[in-house]
């Protein structure tokens, strides 16, 4: 192979290794914002658990405990509101972190496929492989850890209502 094919080869593979880079960076930051979205998911389960502990032990006659039990209900309603669309943008930001990094290994697999006289500069077959099928199932395992999450808003989600719709229908009045 000739070394201007040679140096463009290189050139194509350098900014192929940049742009990983920068892909395996917002991955690194994705999985800091899930941490910290998580860390407050188990605060608002906290607040919540305390609140309905809370519930259980106000009787039935104290109006005023209940009307402020209501009110801190609605409070953390609109904080997990909040959070849950914060948990899309973070799902949504993973979504196109995968589509990403699928293009990414497409592109290197084009790269080697075109320059596979002398390719792969540095990984053997074997290794990238490798290395991909470990890609994807990170992907997959942390698709499933979202799925997983999505599934317990949910929940959570029909819990309050529930309550909501309870407290309505037992409120004095």
């Amino acid at each position: 192979m000739n070394t201007d094919a040679q140096r463009s080869r290189t050139r194509q593979q350098t900014a192929l290794d940049k742009e990983q880079a920068l892909a395996d960076l917002d991955q690194s930051i994705g999985y800091r914002e899930q941490a910290l979205a998580d860390r407050e998911q188990s605060r608002l389960d906290a607040q919540q658990a305390g609140l309905d502990a809370q519930r259980s032990l106000t009787p039935a006659a104290d109006l005023d405990g209940h009307v402020a039990l209501e009110l801190r209900q609605a409070e953390l309603t609109r904080s997990q509101d909040r959070r849950d669309g914060h948990q899309d943008q973070l799902d949504g930001g993973q979504d196109g972190h995968d589509r990403r990094q699928d293009a990414l290994e497409l592109e290197q697999d084009q790269m080697e496929e075109a320059g596979s006289a002398w390719a792969p500069l540095v990984e053997t077959a074997e290794t990238t492989t490798r290395r991909r099928h470990d890609s994807a199932t990170e992907r997959a395992r942390a698709a499933a850890v979202r799925a997983e999450a999505a599934q317990h808003r949910a929940k959570a989600a029909l819990r309050r209502a529930r309550r909501a719709r309870d407290g309505a229908r037992d409120a004095p009045g």
